[in-house]
């Protein structure tokens, strides 16, 4: 269980970085997108960043991806090595994905969005809107990619534990 908090810490360090990275050089229609709709209307005209930046956001996304999938094959790795069944898999997954969600609420949704408006400094069309005050402006996203990922977490610990 040890490896499998390691890992998620590592996810989340990682995942917050990228979206850091995300935030400041790709365009707005990707960045904001789980913002309230309102907000999307704000910035649809805003101007793209260079393709330079844009490949930059996109690389720290990949690599953050690249970090998720590595921390899951590690994770299936050393259950399947210590002879784990299904439980204990599947409560190593879903460790590395309540860290992941919880830095995602809390870190990003929370802090960077609502109380210090990260995004705002790139977007300036965002700034003073009550939109971003309110923290839980995505809860019916949160819910849904929650559930989604509890049942991926379900299938791949029911696959690999055979």
């Amino acid at each position: 269980m040890r490896l499998s908090i390691t890992l998620g810490v590592l996810v989340c360090i990682v995942g917050a970085l990228a979206t850091m990275v995300a935030g400041a050089c790709l365009p707005a229609r990707v960045v904001l997108r789980s913002l309230p709709k309102r907000i999307k209307e704000l910035t649809a005209e805003h101007p793209d960043p260079p393709v330079w930046r844009q490949a930059l956001g996109y690389a720290g996304l990949v690599a953050w991806a690249l970090v998720m999938l590595c921390a899951i094959a590690v994770t299936i790795r050393d259950a399947r090595a210590s002879g784990s069944g299904f439980m204990e898999l599947l409560m190593r997954l879903l460790v590395i994905f309540g860290m992941w969600k919880a830095t995602d609420i809390i870190l990003l949704d929370w802090l960077l969005v609502s109380r210090v408006h990260f995004f705002a400094r790139f977007f300036p069309e965002m700034r003073g809107h009550e939109e971003l005050v309110a923290f839980g402006f995505n809860r019916a996203e949160q819910i849904r990619h929650t559930i989604g990922a509890i049942a991926c977490c379900v299938a791949i610990a029911w696959i690999f534990s055979r």
